[in-house]
């Protein structure tokens, strides 16, 4: 309760907020059947699934099981990213940017992780982080950006040594 300017006191909350319309005509809320929801599924994404490294992302893919007729999304932002404003902020995005982008068929749950420093802030920057990570992925070329790395350590470098 607050006081009115003529000394009477009145809730604060006086009806509920309009939501705001979107320009796009598109729907409010991203639908659940889009949504990985439970940790089992999210975990047999990492385990199983294909990893694609970008400078802002990290994504794993797994194609999707019997039944599922579209791609699924689940997102992973660390406290690193900032306070839950800033968390919030990105996984706003990036939900936002996987619903414009219409990933190719066949459908596949997809993992993202926001990686600490550099996570998209803005919808351009998350729509073209994920158009290169989806590229790769669908591509299937080398999991990492950049050449491949000749001579890097490991069971195959100690051999040689």
């Amino acid at each position: 309760m607050r006081p009115r300017s003529s000394g009477a006191w009145t809730s604060c909350v006086t009806r509920p907020a309009r939501r705001a319309e979107r320009p796009d005509g598109a729907e409010g809320r991203f639908p659940r059947a889009a949504r990985l929801t439970r940790r089992g599924d999210i975990d047999r994404v990492f385990k199983q699934g294909r990893k694609v490294v970008d400078r802002q992302l990290v994504a794993f893919f797994l194609p999707a099981p019997e039944g599922v007729t579209g791609w699924r999304l689940g997102l992973s932002v660390s406290g690193k990213i900032g306070h839950a404003p800033a968390r919030n902020r990105v996984k706003r995005v990036l939900r936002e940017a996987f619903r414009r982008c219409a990933p190719p068929p066949p459908p596949h749950d997809l993992v993202l992780v926001a990686r600490a420093g550099v996570a998209p802030e803005h919808l351009a920057d998350a729509a073209d982080a994920l158009q290169r990570v989806l590229a790769r992925a669908v591509r299937g070329g080398p999991e990492r950006g950049g050449p491949e790395r000749r001579g890097a350590g490991g069971a195959e470098g100690a051999a040689r040594r």
